[in-house]
């Protein structure tokens, strides 16, 4: 642990990995969040998660998501390597649309590597709006999309 700059109480602040990441990063979500709420609407927000399960309850693939107003946010969408090309990303994609237009949701924002799913996202009519090269090895790239959910 290294010693920082000096705090507005005059404390040093110390920095450090934290012992738990996952506990922290949702801390530090909360906070931004509040902060959000706090100056503007961004803060109000309405998560979207979406699972689909055969009929013994295994899962088969689910997407998470955030509706911010009108912005809908896409943070994952999986499908079980299993049930790929049978439509089930397709349909969690769709839902998913459909429940954000219902909320008012006008617009969708996702990315995903190029080794994942961009051939996916062109063909459900996203639009390329930026890639960021260089990950990994430095051939894979970060693709940014967004659509217009009208």
């Amino acid at each position: 642990m290294g010693a920082g700059p000096v705090g507005p109480s005059g404390a040093v602040i110390a920095i450090a990995a934290a012992p738990d990441p996952t506990l922290a990063e949702d801390q530090l979500r909360q906070h931004l969040i509040a902060d959000n709420r706090r100056v503007s609407t961004i803060g109000d927000q309405s998560p979207v998660v979406l699972e689909a399960r055969n009929r013994a309850g295994h899962l088969l693939g689910g997407v998470a998501a955030v509706l911010w107003g009108q912005c809908l946010e896409i943070d994952l969408l999986w499908v079980d390597p299993d049930g790929r090309g049978q439509g089930i990303g397709s349909w969690l994609l769709a839902d998913l649309e459909r429940r954000a237009r219902a909320q008012g949701g006008r617009r969708a924002f996702v990315n995903t590597f190029s080794f994942q799913a961009p051939t996916f996202y062109r063909r459900a009519g996203y639009r390329e709006v930026y890639r960021q090269d260089g990950f990994g090895d430095g051939t894979v790239s970060k693709v940014f999309f967004e659509k217009d959910l009208g």
